[in-house]
């Protein structure tokens, strides 16, 4: 959860980098609320015309609630890797840019210090 939080508290600094583990806990963490606001709406709600449209209301309200942490997010991750944040605008080439850019989203990041910030190593539990 912190990871999902985080990128709310930084989600105007786009001059930075989030590693491979932040961007995507967050975007499984994003994932499951979506997923959570379907099922409570789809199962819960059924035969109640206005309950499920309240429910598609605050599925498109949270979505618009996340988007900028999630554009965000995802820049910091390109600059991770070493790339500019123009990079995300390939997935508008249909399919091959999509793929591409969740390619370069899965790039571990790179071991120095780039133009976007520091590296900073990831934590590691390590049993003794």
């Amino acid at each position: 959860m912190k990871y999902y939080f985080m990128a709310f508290r930084k989600y105007f600094r786009l001059n930075d980098r989030s590693s491979r583990e932040e961007y995507w806990y967050f975007m499984l963490i994003n994932f499951i609320f979506n997923l959570f606001i379907i099922f409570m709406t789809s199962f819960v709600f059924i035969g109640h015309d206005e309950l499920t449209h309240f429910g598609l209301l605050l599925l498109i309200t949270y979505n618009l609630a996340t988007a900028l942490p999630t554009l965000s997010i995802t820049i910091r991750r390109l600059h991770d890797t070493g790339r500019r944040d123009w990079y995300l605008l390939l997935v508008i080439i249909p399919y091959i840019g999509a793929i591409y850019v969740l390619y370069l989203l899965a790039l571990p990041s790179q071991k120095f210090n780039n133009k976007y910030g520091y590296f900073i190593e990831p934590s590691v539990n390590k049993e003794q």
